[in-house]
This record gives C-alpha cells, sequence and structure tokens, in this order.
C-alpha cells in the first residue's frame, strides 16, 4: 500500500481502544501504531491530533466512549476491535454520522449504512471473503468435482456455505456437501478435489478415512483447519494439502519501530504475529485516515473520499465498506503433517 502526501494541516482522530477486559493488552499497541503514523503523517506535512478512550467491556460504555469522541470534534474514528463494540458503536453513529475505520475483523451482518450511504470500512476481510479468496484459488486449479466436508459447528457449516456458493456461481457443477459423519457416503464417491472445513472434528474424520484421502488428487483446508498434525500416523496423507490465510505484509523496519515506540524490544525476538499484525492494521487505518482528509470539507465529504481510496490502484473498499486489497499466504503441507508457506495469492490479479 503506498501514500500519498496529504495536504490538511490537522486531522483530529479518535481512537476507540481495548485498554481493559480481555484484550487489555491491545490498548498498547493501538497508542503505539497511532504514534508511528503520525510521525509519518507529519513528514507528508499533515498533523495529527489524537483522542484515545477505551470502549469498555459493555455496549453502553462502548457508547459513552464514542459520544466522548463526538464531543471532541473528532474527523474520524478509529473503531474498536470486537463485533460487539462495533455494532454499539454503529448505533450511537445514526444521526450526524462520523466516518469509522474497524482495523480487525468483525462480523459482516454489521449494517453500517444510514439512509443508504455507508460508513464503516474495514480494514480487515471478513470469513465470508476469505472463503471466497479459497474459492478463486480453487477455481484456478480448474478439477471438475469437488466434495466439501464440513464439520458440525457454526462456523464450518457456514464455510461449507461459503464454498459452496462461491464455486456454483463461478460454473461448478459438481460440488457436493457432506458431514464428518457422513463416512459410508463419502467412501462411495471419488471427487478430484476435497475441502474440509471441520476445524477440530478433522481429526476423527481423517483417523478414519486417510485411506479414502489418499485417493483424493487435490485437498484444501479452510483458515480454521491450519494446524500441526505431526503427532498422527496419518500426517503424511496430507503432504501437498493447500490452505490460505490473510497475508499481513509487515517489514522487519516496521516490527523495530512498534517494538521500540512500545518500549518492549524483546518482541523482536519472536514472531509475535499477533501484535504485530493488529500494529499494522491501526497503522494503515491511520494512514488511510490521513490521505484522505482535506481541511474543511463536512464529514460527508470527508467519507466520499475514503470511500474512493486506492491501493495499487484499485479502490481499498467496496460499496459497502469491505475491504478489496488483501492479499492471501499459500500453505502446503509437507509428509510431515507440518505446514509452510509457499507463495502469495492475490484475487486481484488475473
Amino acid at each position: 500500500m503506498s501514500y500519498a502526501k496529504p495536504l490538511a494541516p490537522t486531522i483530529r482522530i479518535g481512537v476507540l481502544t481495548n485498554s481493559t477486559g480481555p484484550l487489555y493488552f491491545a490498548g498498547a499497541i493501538q497508542k503505539a501504531a497511532s504514534t508511528l503514523a503520525a510521525e509519518d503523517l507529519f513528514a507528508g506535512s499533515l498533523k495529527t491530533v489524537f483522542y484515545f478512550e477505551d470502549v469498555g467491556n459493555t455496549e453502553a460504555e462502548a457508547k459513552v466512549a464514542f459520544k466522548k469522541l463526538r464531543l471532541a470534534d473528532v474527523d474520524v474514528v478509529i473503531g474498536p476491535l470486537t463485533t460487539a463494540s462495533t455494532r454499539a458503536v454503529l448505533k450511537a453513529n445514526e444521526r450526524d454520522p462520523l466516518p469509522i475505520i474497524a482495523p480487525s475483523p468483525i462480523s459482516e451482518d454489521l449494517d453500517s449504512s444510514i439512509d443508504g450511504t455507508n460508513w464503516l470500512f474495514r480494514m480487515a476481510t471478513t470469513s465470508n471473503q476469505d472463503n471466497l479468496a479459497l474459492v478463486d484459488l480453487i477455481a484456478r486449479d480448474k478439477r471438475p468435482s469437488i466434495a466439501l466436508v464440513a464439520g458440525t459447528d457454526t462456523y464450518s457449516l457456514q464455510s461449507r456455505l461459503d464454498l459452496a456458493m462461491g464455486l456454483v456461481f463461478r460454473g461448478y457443477k459438481d460440488v457436493r456437501g457432506y458431514s464428518v459423519n457422513e463416512l459410508k457416503a463419502l467412501r462411495q464417491t471419488k471427487p478430484d478435489v476435497l475441502v474440509l472445513t471441520s476445524l477440530e472434528e478433522s481429526v476423527g474424520f481423517m483417523n478414519n478415512m486417510a485411506d479414502w484421502v489418499r485417493q483424493i488428487k487435490k485437498v484444501y483446508l479452510v483458515q480454521g483447519n491450519l494446524a500441526n498434525y505431526s503427532m498422527y500416523s496419518w500426517a503424511e496423507t496430507l503432504r501437498g494439502a493447500q490452505a490460505i490465510a490473510p497475508a499481513d505484509m509487515i517489514s522487519d523496519g516496521f516490527k523495530s519501530r512498534l517494538a521500540t515506540s512500545m518500549n518492549r524490544p524483546y518482541l523482536l525476538n519472536g514472531s509475535n504475529p499477533t501484535v504485530f499484525a493488529l500494529g499494522k492494521r491501526i497503522y494503515d487505518s491511520i494512514m488511510v485516515a490521513g490521505i484522505s482528509f482535506r481541511a474543511g470539507e463536512s464529514h460527508e465529504t470527508y467519507r466520499n473520499r475514503l470511500a474512493q481510496a486506492k491501493s495499487e490502484g484499485l479502490n481499498l473498499f467496496s460499496a459497502d465498506g469491505f475491504y478489496r486489497a488483501q492479499k492471501y499466504n499459500i500453505f502446503r503441507y509437507g509428509s510431515n503433517g507440518l505446514f509452510s508457506a509457499v507463495a502469495v495469492f492475490d484475487p486481484n490479479s488475473p
């Protein structure tokens, strides 16, 4: 993602932090990433004024925090990290709305439109978008028959539905869905492709069906199925199986700056993907807010600028505010039941 130098002198940014409750650790990351974005926006001649409010742990606390930001006359709000808090904030944003940028994955069913206009911009994809990206990867292989095997939990069943609809819309006619418990029915089939959306239930499935899986030409897993299977006797069966997960393009330089800003240099000694991924999403959210801002414009005009933000020549957001610039890591299993990243996949590239 590249950033042009903004012209506006000052932008007032409200950040709804998670400084208490189960996500208490995120507050320090949110503030440190904001500091880095402020430095880079200032280098582009844009000053920033931040207002941080803890979103709390209830709907009422989230609404109060948002109202405090509104009283501070902020131009944009960097939203909280959870779906529940974001839903509460959206309810409080229904009158004289402010643009809100969500830096973390939140539920797809949140209604952010007001009088037909979207006011929520997502900087992370939803599980549905990730599943459709997997559909794009599967479709490039052009194998005709596909079996989708789901577990019994809601995530697994929804993932199977997303994949089935996506494949049918792409012209696949032989797409069949099964439960992990339909072993007899599966043994009577021999699809070209197997897609597992069964989470932890995949272990029991593989214990009973490893010999059948070995006959399948190509195996894919949803992100929730990515796990270390090295301790199982059938681990070798998954050799060549693939999965994708959102790729966070984070440079070593950014990691170093974030660790320094947080005064936690030890973070660089391990991978710490959650810390750096969240920090980068916050940073990107603020940078997008900055490059879209022009002093003196109304909230609606500013919202329209955000809606037209671009990355690599393409719109960053859909008309409904969904993130469109996500790239994915392709993971492949070896013969030892372990997976590694082998390539980067961009659903937007031909």
